[in-house]
């Protein structure tokens, strides 16, 4: 039994399909696409902040390890200069090359003055005479 007042049609084919509107997909589209946009640049905003980090950080690790590998060798010629200035070896190096150990000539020697504190001025002693120290002396000195 029928209850409605219009007959239906018994033709299917001619019926129209329901067509979408292009103008709310559009919005939906452009909304999601524009959601997975951010996603992404988020993404690859947070991978290339974390990239550059680890390069400073492994760029740190090798500037860290220069310094101290500088400050050693520092360290190293610092005790080396001590080495080569002190007396022994200086002495060493007076016998081996059989060089007399002498007094500076006057135009090496600098003078000071001194104040006195009660403002008097003290004259330097004289420089004593050019001469030169025998072997003797020489080994007396390095024994020192």
């Amino acid at each position: 039994m029928n209850l409605s007042a219009k007959t239906p049609r018994r033709n299917e084919a001619k019926r129209k399909p329901v067509a979408l509107h292009n103008s709310s997909v559009l919005p939906a589209t452009f909304k999601v696409f524009i959601f997975l946009l951010a996603i992404f640049v988020t993404v690859t905003a947070r991978v290339s902040y974390n990239q550059k980090a680890e390069s400073l950080n492994r760029e740190s690790l090798r500037v860290r390890e220069k310094i101290h590998r500088l400050e050693r060798e520092i360290a190293n010629l610092r005790i080396e200069k001590e080495k080569l200035s002190s007396w022994p070896h200086i002495s060493d190096k007076l016998v081996a090359l059989n060089l007399p150990l002498r007094t500076p000539d006057p135009q090496q020697v600098k003078r000071l003055i001194m104040i006195a504190k009660d403002g008097g001025i003290q004259a330097p002693a004289s420089t004593p005479a050019r001469k030169s120290i025998s072997k003797r002396e020489t080994s007396k000195l390095r024994n020192l």
